[in-house]
């Protein structure tokens, strides 16, 4: 690494390997984040998380937290979007989704992605 520089103020005196601790009732002790597939279901509701990190400004203070596996949950996250557009498909219904699912990229309102060029088929995919 190198030239690492605090994004609220530009300093380089930071701690780049910072933990964020959770305190929580049955937490282990770090703080996790992640996605479930389907927050709506009773069981199985297919949650993939990852650890954090953190670096930390001395100057301001300024924290910023990152996953430590983003690949991990990229890749989930792209079988759960593939999913719902399965779904979708089958149901002869618009897909929920609001991210591509090739690339993970924020779509607009249609479903075509500006970084990959995906667009959802007339047949759904």
């Amino acid at each position: 690494m190198g030239g690492e520089k605090c994004m609220a103020c530009q300093s380089s005196t930071l701690i780049l390997d910072g933990l964020v601790f959770d305190q929580g009732l049955h937490a282990d002790g770090l703080l996790t984040v992640g996605f479930q597939g389907d927050p709506r279901a009773a069981v199985f509701r297919q949650e993939t998380n990852t650890s954090t990190a953190a670096v930390i400004c001395v100057r301001c203070g300024f924290v910023q937290i990152h996953a430590t596996d983003p690949a991990t949950l990229a890749a989930a996250y792209r079988k759960i979007l593939w999913r719902k557009i399965e779904k979708a498909q089958k149901e002869g219904t618009r897909p929920e989704i609001r991210s591509c699912p090739v690339c993970v990229t924020v779509l607009g309102g249609e479903l075509v992605c500006a970084a990959c060029g995906w667009r959802l088929a007339s047949g759904g995919g």
